[in-house]
């Protein structure tokens, strides 16, 4: 999406692509995956939410598909308030 300050537009069409799919696809290939050795690093905390938070909140809610099916939910439900108060906001 493009940024409110520049017509900069950064497009991530992998976002919906899972690690380990990456992974087999490589893997079906004779490829190898390889890892930023900085992902293990607690340091930057993008990567204390992917190897602390994440798997709390699978364990916490049942499994990562619950995660990710109340996850879609909250963002689905997100999106209707979002459009309502914007249509809401026209009418006045």
């Amino acid at each position: 999406r493009a940024s409110e300050e520049s017509d900069i537009y950064f497009a991530k069409p992998m976002l919906n692509v899972r690690k380990c799919e990456i992974i087999d696809f490589l893997t079906s290939r004779n490829l190898q995956w390889r890892e930023d050795e900085s992902n293990a690093s607690d340091k930057y905390l993008r990567n204390r939410v992917r190897n602390e938070l994440i798997p709390l909140l699978n364990d916490l809610v049942g499994g990562q598909s619950v995660l990710e099916s109340r996850l879609k939910n909250a963002e689905e439900q997100s999106r209707k308030l979002k459009r309502d108060i914007s249509l809401r906001i026209d009418d006045q």
